[in-house]
């Protein structure tokens, strides 16, 4: 796990390289794009931390970005409105998708994690604005305790 001290919107880059074999071949320069969807409109979500590899890069290679959390990241972007009790979709358009993800919901300084099924879950009952952390990984899948990659994404609702 890294952990850094981040003032502002601070981007810190390492180059990790690593020794073994690595059975999932993930193309690109950067991680695809998560797309929310709510009442049948489609809504970006902002990159944040992640390791990746690319096409310069050898395999076993990634490099990792830094980001400041989800609040800073979002303070001038708009959340995304949605009813109470909402079904909220996540779309990756990337194969292999990730075998590995977790959801956190920050509201009022807490975190909780969400359960996300098929892609999806369901928006908070309460009004308010709620910032989101989805964090996604590709293990590998002869070595358990190897990821290929990771990324996390962010983006905020506001429950009507």
């Amino acid at each position: 796990m890294r952990k850094f001290v981040l003032l502002g919107v601070l981007t810190l880059t390492i180059v990790l390289s690593g020794c073994g074999n690595s059975t999932r071949i993930l193309t690109g320069d950067a991680p695809p794009k998560v797309i929310v969807e709510a009442d049948g409109e489609t809504y970006e979500t902002i990159l944040g931390s992640n390791c990746w590899g690319s096409s310069s890069k050898s395999v076993g290679e990634l490099v990792c970005t830094d980001t400041a959390g989800a609040a800073e990241l979002l303070k001038d972007k708009s959340s995304i409105e949605v009813e109470a009790g909402e079904t909220i979709t996540l779309k990756m358009d990337y194969r292999p998708q990730p075998n590995v993800i977790h959801l956190l919901e920050i509201a009022n300084e807490m975190e909780t994690e969400v359960k996300v099924k098929d892609g999806q879950f369901t928006a908070p009952k309460y009004q308010g604005v709620y910032y989101y952390t989805y964090n996604v990984w590709w293990m590998d899948e002869e070595d358990e305790d190897v990821s290929n990659a990771d990324a996390v994404y962010v983006f905020a609702l506001e429950v009507q």
